[in-house]
């Protein structure tokens, strides 16, 4: 979103922080199609006999949406979980204590290496989500220079502890951090925060810090 259709919604987005909800449209897709589905439906039926509008009908989908008759034109295309990513959630499921995993940077949207810089919702809350082990990571919604804050309290308060410069994460309740290898500017802080943690998967994508000993519990 950009020129004047995004000065108008941090317009909107001042007036009341609900409006955030509708900077992702890509959650409207699926009401959308089931409305474009039975309306065709029952247009197809309406005009069922008349062989011209039929042939018709069948090649409105593609006319509209012409570049998806051919997946965009390779644009849309399935995206593989990089190996460090798998290799850190089967440490993560295979430890019975008892913690949370933190994912740095505390950010809600991110943009990987391996999924070609697109901007994306930070899949790791669902992905490192194993064993019943709480994965905290950032709500809040952005616009350019708009902030919608978190809803969730949890990441209020994790917030507020990311703010010092050396926060204490085992006391925060967590035994694991996930910290994104590709965040260059804010390595070197984030080892600082961690110098106490161990290393136990470091690849190109990502680095997994485990916290031993007992973790204070949330």
């Amino acid at each position: 979103m950009s020129g004047p259709g995004r000065a108008a919604f941090e317009w909107l987005i001042g007036v009341w922080g609900g409006f955030g909800v509708f900077r992702d449209a890509q959650q409207y897709v699926a009401p959308l199609a089931l409305v474009a589905a039975l309306g065709l439906g029952l247009l197809t039926e309406h005009v069922a006999g008349r062989k011209a509008w039929v042939g018709a009908l069948v090649l409105v989908p593609v006319a509209v949406l012409p570049t998806l008759a051919w997946g965009a034109l390779g644009r849309l295309d399935a995206v593989r979980y990089p190996d460090g990513w798998t290799a850190a959630r089967e440490v993560i499921r295979r430890d019975p204590e008892p913690g949370e995993v933190l994912v740095l940077p505390f950010e809600s949207y991110r943009r990987f290496p391996w999924n070609g810089h697109r901007a994306v919702l930070d899949p790791a809350q669902r992905f490192f989500a194993v064993a019943g082990r709480r994965v905290v990571t950032n709500d809040a919604v952005r616009v350019g220079g708009l902030v919608v804050g978190s809803e969730d309290p949890r990441a209020q308060e994790v917030e507020r502890v990311l703010v010092g410069p050396s926060p204490d994460l085992r006391a925060a309740g967590f035994r694991y951090v996930i910290v994104d290898a590709g965040t260059v500017g804010e390595r070197h802080r984030f080892d600082v925060w961690l110098r106490s943690a161990k290393v136990l998967v470091d690849t190109g994508d990502l680095r997994l810090y485990r916290f031993d000993g007992q973790v204070a519990a949330r």
